[in-house]
């Protein structure tokens, strides 16, 4: 039997200093795990839809020489990075569905790494381990991703998380000064103000609201500073430096919005995000239909990517309504907690987990710091309270929410192992625990330490086909579009211009794609003869929200215009396929 004085005085590793291989396999495996579970849900087939397929159009016509653009003119409303990059994995792949998925397989994986550093840095090795390990099996970052629509987070979290672990960098000498080395700016480098600049610069071009990360944790920082009285004139040319970073990803592109806006703006996205989130808002789904893809006022256009889009002015619309906007805040507030704690973003049975993490020991000025960083990153995604709600604006907060979920586990660890040790102790005379301690072996101590994240790895895993229904299990997406597609695909000419609410009808067919606008038979009429279509699909979904087209699906009135190419019942729901005859 061991002599020991506490718990704590038990050696939780060898002694010595670990070779260098040693010490980075662990997080290598994970990054494997991570890498090989991705790779694996990519094998399905799924539905490329929502905004998907425009990101995937606009790199591979910018590759292509056809410009920035998939709608015949310069588009400044999806940001830039994603489509720059599946453009270039484009020409090795030449399969634009192909090349968002190693897109999302890389950097789906590689986030590992910087929530690994971020958990190292605020807490400890093994908080980073822990949390590089849930991130490489979390449902929310692997199998959620994948259907949601987008595919622009794999990219964006790893930029965003990239740039909080040099944030929390920022912040060491505040945090632990005692161990600030004698040398200045030695815990605070300059270059990790230039790191972290550039990462939100880089996340920024891939979703706008990055911007938010860059304002608030320069504010944060300052407020630290001074609050406890270090802020010193080096810090400012830092200061300066990490603004120079982001400036660097954000001026050209601004430029770029303003050649083809004629304003300077953040995002083109702001104004018309509030408007059309409006009817989301309340629950009106044919609201939201009719703001987004209503016809502007010439008749030509949808109102998405109508130029009468760009300058709408959130502020106006506030002003003009406070009412409105007061509700949208009530309900998008109530809406963020029931869409965040769900199978699909951060299960409830983990909560606990977090409470245990966050609360089982006091806070130190280090450990107060670093959550206090942790709870003003969590901020610009929680501003989405200000437009709509949906469970892929949220996923940026589930890192966090992962890493006090590992904080959580390292005690739960702890109490097993304390509870296990002092059972097996042999109490004294009077009945009480003794200062002879039972030996814990290696095997048995790697059991209590890493039992629980292995149980809840598990888990995690088995819920990914849960997670896979749940999210796609929506109106918009629908296996139909795809078969759909690829049948179109084999009989339309190259050329053939193709009419549909749902882009991944036109992605999965390989044609040029026009979106179909919420109007009356004749505008419709006018508009698509305007955009050269030739042939036009109708899924029954549209009836919901677009009933003016019910006689066209069920064929009871079909004008002289049209004439039926395709009809499809699979699933129980009608698609039919027209095409235009002079």
């Amino acid at each position: 039997m061991e002599k020991v004085t506490s718990l704590e005085a038990i050696p939780a590793t060898l002694p010595g200093k670990r070779p260098f291989w040693l010490r980075w396999l662990p997080l290598l495996l994970i990054w494997l795990l991570a890498l090989g579970l991705r790779l694996a849900l990519t094998q399905v087939d799924r539905v490329v839809w929502g905004d998907e397929p425009f990101y995937l159009w606009l790199g591979r016509n910018w590759v292509t020489g056809q410009g920035f653009s998939f709608t015949g003119h310069p588009d400044v409303h999806h940001g830039p990075l994603f489509p720059w990059l599946v453009g270039l994995v484009y020409l090795v792949t030449r399969d634009l569905a192909l090349a968002s998925e190693v897109l999302y397989i890389l950097f789906g994986s590689l986030l590992v790494w910087p929530v690994y550093a971020l958990g190292k840095e605020i807490y400890d090795r093994r908080v980073g381990l822990v949390a590089a390990a849930l991130t490489a099996v979390f449902p929310a970052l692997s199998a959620a991703v994948l259907h949601w629509g987008s595919l622009t987070e794999p990219i964006y979290l790893f930029c965003v998380y990239g740039g909080l672990w040099a944030g929390a960098r920022i912040l060491r000498p505040l945090r632990n000064p005692s161990a600030e080395s004698a040398r200045p700016g030695a815990r605070d480098p300059w270059w990790v103000y230039g790191l972290a600049g550039l990462a939100f610069g880089l996340a920024y071009l891939t979703r706008p609201e990055a911007i938010g990360y860059v304002a608030l944790l320069g504010l944060l920082w300052v407020v630290l500073r001074l609050g406890l009285r270090r802020l010193e004139a080096r810090f400012w040319p830092k200061l300066l430096l990490f603004g120079a970073a982001f400036a660097l990803c954000f001026i050209p592109y601004a430029y770029y919005t303003w050649l083809n806006t004629g304003s300077w703006m953040v995002s083109e996205k702001v104004g018309v995000a509030y408007l059309t989130g409006i009817g989301l808002a309340h629950g009106d789904t044919a609201a939201f239909d009719r703001a987004t893809w209503g016809l502007d006022s010439t008749g030509l256009e949808t109102f998405f990517f109508s130029s009468e889009s760009y300058n709408v002015s959130m502020w106006q619309l506030i002003l003009a309504d406070p009412k409105t906007f007061l509700n949208v805040l009530t309900m998008n507030a109530l809406r963020l907690v029931q869409v965040l704690i769900d199978w699909s973003l951060f299960p409830y049975p983990l909560l606990p987990l977090v409470v245990l993490g966050l609360f089982r020991r006091g806070w130190t000025r280090e450990r107060t710091i670093g959550e206090i960083f942790l709870l003003v990153s969590m901020l610009p995604v929680i501003g989405f309270v200000l437009f709509f709600i949906q469970a892929r604006y949220l996923v940026p907060l589930i890192p966090v929410f992962i890493l006090w979920t590992a904080c959580g586990l390292g005690h739960l660890s702890d109490w097993l192992l304390g509870t296990v040790v002092a059972l097996r102790t042999p109490p004294t005379a009077d009945g009480l625990a003794g200062r002879s301690y039972w030996h814990v072996g290696k095997g048995w101590r790697a059991i209590l330490d890493w039992g629980p994240l292995c149980l809840l790895l598990v888990g995690l895993l088995w819920v990914q086909p849960r997670v896979v229904r749940q999210v796609t299990d929506v109106g918009s997406v629908r296996p139909e579009h795809r078969l759909v597609g690829a049948y179109l695909a084999t009989v339309l000419p190259p050329d053939a211009v193709l009419m549909s609410r749902y882009p991944a009808i036109a992605f999965h067919a390989g044609t040029k794609w026009v979106p179909t606008p919420n109007a009356s038979w004749a505008e419709i009429l006018r508009y698509a003869r305007h955009k050269g279509v030739s042939y036009w699909a109708i899924d029954e979904r549209e009836l919901r929200y677009r009933p003016q087209l019910a006689n066209l699906v069920t064929g009871e009135h079909v004008p002289s215009e049209l004439q039926l190419f395709y009809q499809s019942d699979a699933g129980g729901e009608r698609l039919v396929v027209f095409r235009f005859v002079e």
